[in-house]
């Protein structure tokens, strides 16, 4: 039984190789094109992602970088600006003793 069912499908195949045969290479052949430059494309498109992806995590670490440079600054202006409101400011105690002062001596 094995040796017709192998008989019968050779000789199918070969049916089929005489009445599609070209036109089945010919598209065979197409496919496997396309496949490979498929291939070579997905190959392209992940090297690309691979370089998108690295010059977005530099450019985000530069912009980390500049931000936190940005925030220390503002935070020694601040800091800058807190202690000569200090030096200049003069409190309620002071100026309640000074106000006495002076008008002792008037």
């Amino acid at each position: 039984m094995e040796n017709y069912d192998s008989y019968t499908n050779s000789r199918i195949d070969a049916v089929k190789d005489l009445i599609f045969g070209q036109n089945l290479r010919e598209y065979e052949e197409k496919i496997q094109a396309i496949y490979a430059k498929m291939g070579q494309q997905n190959s392209q498109i992940q090297s690309e992602m691979n370089s998108l992806r690295s010059q977005l995590l530099e450019n985000i670490a530069n912009m980390e970088s500049r931000m936190l440079a940005q925030i220390e600054e503002v935070r020694r202006a601040t800091e800058a600006e807190l202690n000569r409101q200090n030096e200049a400011h003069i409190s309620k105690e002071n100026l309640s003793s000074i106000l006495s002062q002076i008008a002792r001596n008037i």
